[in-house]
């Protein structure tokens, strides 16, 4: 059985998973802010987290890894939208690869 760990102050942890992934991906906390918001990365933690009592939640290592997975990727796909929306990439279905292919315009 994997170890637990527990955590009270769920924004606090929320916070931190974010704060996590800036250092890990080296992106700077103001473009991680502006991609994905505090209750997006709130219903992560409750995804991969068990509640234990009336404020108390427990997850193990892989839990947060697959929290900060999640918050990473949706930082990614923010900012590939972005930049599509800003006409510097295409992006397009390829249907052999089965996926969307993005490529810069120049």
């Amino acid at each position: 059985m994997k170890e637990e760990y527990q955590f009270t102050n769920e924004k606090m942890f929320c916070e931190n998973m974010i704060r996590l992934v800036s250092a890990e991906c080296q992106l700077p906390l103001s473009q991680i802010k502006k991609s994905i918001r505090l209750a997006n990365v709130r219903k992560m933690v409750r995804k991969y987290s068990k509640k234990v009592g009336d404020s108390c939640f427990s997850l193990t290592a892989d839990d947060a890894c697959e929290i900060c997975d999640d918050v990473a990727s949706w930082v990614a796909n923010v900012t590939l939208a972005r930049q599509c929306a800003k006409d510097k990439l295409d992006c397009y279905w390829d249907n052999e690869l089965n996926m969307m292919v993005f490529k810069d315009k120049s």
